[in-house]
């Protein structure tokens, strides 16, 4: 479900730049001299892009989901959004492991792409279900 997003965010909405002044790089290395000495503090463009940075901690949330279990997880409101939407898709009351780590995924996605997003996180679904 969610595995071809990291590929195509990778290739085609990912940009290397300052996370203060916004000055895109060609490289990584490159961007990080450059922001070790960079004062600015100006506003987010708004792009359609994903920055380098927010790759990185995508990168970093998806290594969390390797042993993640629905049963372990702290955010009540994740676990109850998780078990909605598998519910709703897959008519499954028992917990499919593979089925949660993608869906807490997702929700995790959301947040990470819309932090300052008020309300429900949306379906990963409709999509699919859309194109079927």
């Amino acid at each position: 479900m969610l595995t071809p997003c990291r590929g195509h965010y990778d290739s085609h909405h990912t940009v290397i730049r300052c996370n203060r002044c916004f000055e895109e790089f060609s490289k990584k290395p490159e961007k990080n001299i450059h922001q070790r000495n960079c004062t600015a503090n100006d506003t987010s463009p708004t792009l359609e892009v994903i920055d380098c940075d927010k790759a990185d901690e995508i990168d970093e949330m998806i290594s969390s989901f390797r042993t993640w279990k629905l049963d372990d997880e702290q955010d009540e409101q994740m676990k109850t959004w998780v078990m909605k939407y598998k519910l709703e898709l897959n008519n499954k009351t028992k917990d499919d492991a593979h089925d949660s780590r993608e869906l807490g995924k997702w929700y995790k996605y959301w947040g990470i792409l819309y932090p300052t997003h008020q309300g429900v996180v949306p379906t990963p679904c409709e999509y699919s279900l859309a194109k079927h």
